[in-house]
């Protein structure tokens, strides 16, 4: 039986499909559900698609709803993850460190439309970006044209989709949660989640090409001078720590930390609570006391 398993699968490869896995779709009414709470938003992508997320509106202290000079954190979670999974975090965002949190499903995943192709998710991170500016931060631009600081968050997979949108778009800086940091160290490190048990140390892993750049953390990261903030667990078992020490080492970011959580796997580590959750707010109240966005009204 091994030999057979050898003989047919001397390679297992990393496809689109393997890499990214969508959970089971919530029914759409959750998706317009608790308007008090948060916003349904929604755009159509250049490919077709309906991009569907929520904003979580920064509000004042005195719990009036603004966005003016509140960052915008535009939010990429992982493989295996929605909205919905996502959602006390995006509360959090709001609620305990004062910012817009924004994050939309995937194509093909939660209540957006579309293929599941990690291209496909790479451009519209881009398209994002873009609806964020001219849609939901215009409505903070000052006299000057200068709209509110944007943030790109990622964790696990999703650290690829923040790291490349700060490489095609200026943003005030980076938070990434867990970031792998090539294709080649991910192949050598396949994981339970990407990997069927029978190949796991049995046979060689290659991440096909069109799903390799989600993976190159280290390549893309290396021309991007924002500030940065890298958040790892010390047992990580999907992404290993020196992955993410690797993609911290490669920023030219003059402005950046890494902090790791002791005894914290991949899953399970808890961002709204020390030493992460701390680390999260000083980067974003250091952002939001006047770092340059860079970033001007259309």
């Amino acid at each position: 039986m091994l030999t057979f398993l050898l003989a047919a699968a001397i390679s297992y490869t990393l496809s689109d499909t393997s890499v990214l896995q969508p959970p089971k779709a919530p029914a759409m009414a959750v998706w317009t559900s608790q308007p008090a709470i948060r916003e349904a938003v929604e755009f159509t992508a250049k490919d077709g698609s309906h991009i569907r997320g929520w904003l979580y509106r920064a509000k004042q202290i005195d719990g009036s709803d603004t966005v003016a000079a509140h960052p915008f954190v535009l939010f990429f979670y992982g493989s295996n993850e929605d909205l919905v999974h996502e959602e006390a975090r995006l509360a959090w965002l709001r609620d305990s460190l004062h910012v817009n949190a924004v994050c939309f499903d995937f194509p093909g995943y939660g209540f957006s439309t579309g293929r599941v192709k990690v291209k496909g998710i790479r451009d519209i991170a881009l398209e994002e970006y873009d609806f964020i500016r001219d849609h939901l931060a215009a409505e903070g631009s000052d006299s000057a044209g200068s709209l509110p600081a944007i943030v790109t968050y990622g964790w696990s997979i999703g650290t690829g989709l923040a790291v490349h949108v700060a490489s095609q778009r200026p943003v005030a800086g980076m938070i990434l949660q867990a970031p792998p940091a090539s294709s080649e160290e991910m192949a050598a490190w396949p994981s339970k989640h990407d990997v069927p048990r029978f190949a796991r140390g049995v046979v060689k892993v290659t991440v096909d090409a069109d799903v390799q750049p989600i993976y190159e953390n280290v390549k893309e990261i290396a021309t991007i001078p924002s500030p940065l903030l890298v958040v790892q667990g010390t047992e990580d078992d999907v992404v290993p720590i020196a992955q993410g020490r690797e993609v911290f080492a490669a920023s030219p970011a003059k402005q950046k930390r890494f902090v790791e959580v002791p005894g914290a796997h991949h899953s399970d580590l808890r961002v709204g609570h020390p030493p992460a959750g701390d680390a999260v707010a000083v980067f974003l109240q250091q952002i939001a006391d006047g770092l340059p966005s860079g970033v001007q009204a259309r």
